[in-house]
């Protein structure tokens, strides 16, 4: 007997697209054969599936991405850890996939499993139709888990990380921070140690308050360890640079302007999920507006005219229609500043993602969605200026007292 893996995934797959395997078996003309398909994560059978052969070419085809996606998680930035740099494995699983088959022996139904298997990683990615139909599977190391621009501004209060995957035994050596001032010389290099995190998917601190907030103790340069906040508009640092150095190589170079909080408004920074799994932010500086919208249910009653003596009062406090619940949606108009082409392309992805964030300077705050349905993607060749203007929907009712 022999199965034969004719396609599979690739070593590296986003869980929210498709993960098939087709097998091909010598046993397939045998009375009631199935196809037996295993799906174990860190080594423990969590799915069985038994599948028929194709009606046509007898092959096995399986899709295993509903199996594993409950079992890969989005790792947001923390705003406690004040390593600099965070375990984000849970963005990705190992799993493996073990094909046998069934079939009736002598008139009773027997298995053989675990005849071939497959061992693959899968992470939190949802490509598009288009990114998926090229997609090679190959991990590069070197590209952080964003679509977003790699010069983006941002402010002393801003939180914020890069997500980057690696490959399994790959190491992270350090990550280098470069702070320069507003003519464009270097000011001081850092570099944080990250011996701390053994993982195979992690965070880095790429934004002010998440660089600000590492202990100076985890510096291994300077020497000296650095004297808190080493990023900030006051500090004299105008942009900065943040990379990792790893035993394979190095990751690109992100850079950051440091600009001014000094607006008529008070900026709304939304942290969104993006398609390669890792989150992205993005603040809008301009105006905002916060609305309501109510829900009510009720009922009809008739109060209770009658009284102890026989009377028959009525009275303008009598209540016949009566709200029993009355519930509250939050919403929040955000406008941003000037957007360029590129950063209107990245931004279509915080328009469908489906967890997204308002950072109040504190906590986070879970948004349901954004309410606009459509979303035009703005180009430089014609003409325009464009900023954008979005609704966004906080997760949470307020629920009233009931009468």
């Amino acid at each position: 007997m022999a199965i034969t893996l004719i396609r599979e995934p690739e070593a590296f797959t986003p869980v929210y697209n498709d993960m098939v395997f087709t097998a091909s078996s010598t046993n397939v003309a045998e009375p009631a054969f199935l196809y037996l398909v295993d799906v174990y994560i860190n080594a423990v059978l969590q799915f069985r599936y038994k599948v028929e052969p194709d009606p046509e070419f007898d092959y096995m085809v399986v899709d295993v991405s509903n199996s594993i996606e409950d079992f890969v998680l989005n790792s947001l930035c923390s705003l406690t850890s004040d390593k600099g740099i965070f375990d984000h494995s849970a963005s990705s699983i190992n799993y493996e996939v073990k094909f046998g088959e069934q079939y009736e022996v002598l008139g009773v139904t027997t298995q053989f499993p675990d005849l071939t298997t497959s061992t693959k990683i899968a992470y939190n990615g949802s490509l598009t139709s288009n990114e998926f139909t090229d997609y090679t599977g190959a991990l590069v190391e070197s590209t952080f888990n964003t679509k977003s621009p790699r010069l983006l501004d941002v402010r002393d209060g801003d939180v914020g990380c890069l997500q980057l995957l690696t490959n399994t035994g790959t190491t992270v050596t350090y990550l280098q921070i470069i702070t320069i001032d507003a003519n464009g010389i270097p000011i001081d290099t850092y570099r944080i140690d990250t011996s701390i995190i053994n993982a195979e998917a992690y965070g880095f601190a790429s934004h002010p308050a998440t660089i600000n907030n590492i202990d100076p103790s985890n510096f291994i340069l300077p020497v000296v360890p650095p004297v808190q906040p080493i990023i900030g508009y006051n500090q004299g640092v105008r942009s900065y640079t943040v990379f990792a150095s790893l035993s394979t190589g190095a990751t690109e170079v992100f850079r950051y302007n440091v600009v001014d909080d000094c607006g008529l408004y008070t900026p709304k920074t939304l942290h969104f999920l993006n398609r390669e799994g890792g989150f992205d932010q993005f603040t809008f500086e301009l105006v905002s507006r916060d609305s309501i919208s109510t829900q009510r249910k009720s009922y009809k009653q008739n109060p209770n005219r009658l009284k102890s003596s026989g009377a028959y009062d009525y009275s303008k406090a009598d209540r016949t229609n009566v709200n029993y619940i009355t519930s509250t949606k939050n919403s929040l108009k955000l406008t941003s500043d000037w957007i360029t082409e590129d950063e209107s392309e990245w931004l279509r992805e915080l328009m469908t993602s489906p967890e997204i964030y308002l950072f109040d300077g504190t906590d986070y705050i879970a948004i349901q969605e954004v309410k606009e349905s459509g979303y035009e993607i703005k180009k430089d060749e014609n003409g325009e200026v464009f900023n954008l203007s979005i609704n966004v929907l906080f997760s949470a009712d307020d629920e009233r007292q009931r009468y």
